[in-house]
């Protein structure tokens, strides 16, 4: 089946905006053919969006959902259409994304508020599903009323899958603007097309695969050239920049042996891991990324493999590989909660790194927009960083181990004691620009979480030193 990431469930042919059906890497079905056994829409093995058109209502969302979930592993299902709104915030022709969903009188359900490659967040409101529109009256105090988003939203909720729901305002739920939503439609077909125009331009345009991978050292020598080697040797091509971040001891001896296999920059002051990545992407004239710390080492097809994921999922910015821990020769087993997640993962990246710098392939310009490495954190830089990718962007996982990680030496960073406390610090940022409700109390719940046991811990070795 092709490797479809995206699903749209639109309820009737007339809202679906044309992009659906023009671009290429984007096929259209119906529930009723699905149903029926018919799935020869899958027989593209470049689709990577599937819409579906669902029917009104509450049978019809609960129907598809379910067909999604048992037949396809997507990141993320938008529900797109018009809805009616009586807000004075809201007029006719306004998009928003549901920040919940609820039936009245129902606990709402959380609604994933961005979108797929730009990272786009529009206005968002909450919005209740009804199974008819009948009683138009009752529901003067609230934002939004649709027909589907609610059975939608509770069959993805204890799932890995993503949802949103995106609405385009057509009536304020009375008679006279119901019976004119019709009219409505062009234009919000085309406000669709112009909305998802990133999408269209992803899937339409050959992409550049270029890659320039950095390698940041200081004082490791004996590690180093290890790490340059599995980089020189991979069976993509790519350019290798190693970042000697001031060392003092013979490393940059080691470095000069590849000559012009590399480029080396040599940094006269040390400012330590963040610093000398970042000096590195902005040595990058490609537009795709990849890390490698100096005493890791990569599989020969690592970048390979994530190119070619990257090519069968146009849609994503950033992928990451598996890896094999290694510390003091013995391979190491992984906890479960150290395994690599795919799709939306910003929950999970919170309590912990998910997503380790030699890991991973990005797009220089994802690097960019997030300004790098925070270089004033003397650990868990890469965790900060992914903590704000992970908030507005999906993640990909290729599965297969592309790295050696190895342990058990002077010098790593993840030997650094106390390591929450600078997980606290960033913490403490992504809260105080966090505008999305939901959001706001998953990161408040970790934080104060780290914040005991880091108190914990130092009131622990005070006693201790007593």
């Amino acid at each position: 089946m092709a490797p479809i990431k995206l699903v749209f469930l639109i309820a009737l042919k007339q809202e679906m905006p044309d992009f659906l059906v023009a671009t290429k890497g984007c096929v259209v079905t119906s529930l009723k053919a699905l149903l029926a056994g018919d799935q020869r829409v899958f027989s593209n093995l470049e689709s990577s969006v599937l819409t579906i058109i669902t029917g009104v209502g509450k049978a019809s969302s609960m129907a598809a959902s379910h067909w999604v979930k048992t037949h396809l592993n997507p990141y993320q299902v938008i529900n797109l259409g018009c809805a009616g709104s009586q807000s004075s915030e809201l007029v006719i022709g306004d998009i928003i994304m549901a920040k919940s969903v609820s039936l009245q009188g129902s606990m709402p359900i959380a609604c994933l508020d961005r979108l797929p490659v730009f990272g786009k967040q529009l206005s968002s409101f909450p919005l209740v599903s009804v199974g008819s529109v009948e009683n138009v009256g009752d529901f003067h105090d609230t934002a939004v009323i649709d027909m589907e988003a609610y059975w939608q939203a509770a069959a993805f909720k204890d799932t890995a899958i993503a949802y949103s729901s995106l609405k385009y305002i057509s009536d304020t739920n009375d008679t006279q603007s119901l019976a004119h939503v019709p009219q409505h439609l062009p234009a919000m077909r085309e406000s669709f097309n112009q909305l998802f125009e990133p999408i269209i331009r992803r899937l339409t345009t050959p992409l550049d695969y270029s890659i320039s991978v950095v390698i940041p050292t200081y004082n490791r020598a004996n590690f180093v050239v290890r790490a340059i080697r599995s980089v020189l040797d991979q069976t993509y091509p790519c350019k290798c920049i190693v970042v000697d971040d001031a060392s003092t001891d013979d490393t940059l001896d080691q470095l000069r042996f590849f000559n012009d296999r590399i480029e080396l920059i040599s940094l006269p002051n040390n400012k330590g891991v963040s610093n000398a990545r970042n000096q590195g992407v902005l040595a990058a004239k490609t537009p795709w990324v990849a890390f490698l710390d100096s005493d890791d080492e990569w599989q020969p097809d690592m970048l390979k493999t994530q190119v070619t994921y990257l090519q069968h999922h146009p849609l994503f910015d950033i992928c990451q590989c598996d890896e094999l821990w290694v510390r003091n020769g013995v391979v190491k087993q992984k906890k479960s909660y150290h395994q690599k997640q795919a799709g939306w993962i910003f929950s999970a990246s919170l309590e912990r790194c998910l997503i380790s710098p030699s890991a991973v392939l990005l797009s220089k310009q994802l690097l960019e927009t997030y300004q790098g490495f925070n270089e004033s954190l003397p650990a868990c830089e890469d965790y900060d960083l992914w903590c704000h990718i992970t908030r507005d962007y999906p993640i990909g996982f290729t599965g297969n181990i592309g790295i050696t990680k190895y342990a058990g030496h002077n010098h790593q960073l993840s030997e650094y004691p106390f390591l929450d406390q600078y997980r606290i610090k960033t913490l403490q940022k992504v809260l105080a620009q966090e505008s999305n409700l939901y959001y706001h109390d998953i990161i408040e719940a970790v934080l104060s979480r780290k914040q005991r046991i880091v108190s914990q811990g130092k009131r622990k070795r005070f006693d201790r030193s007593k």
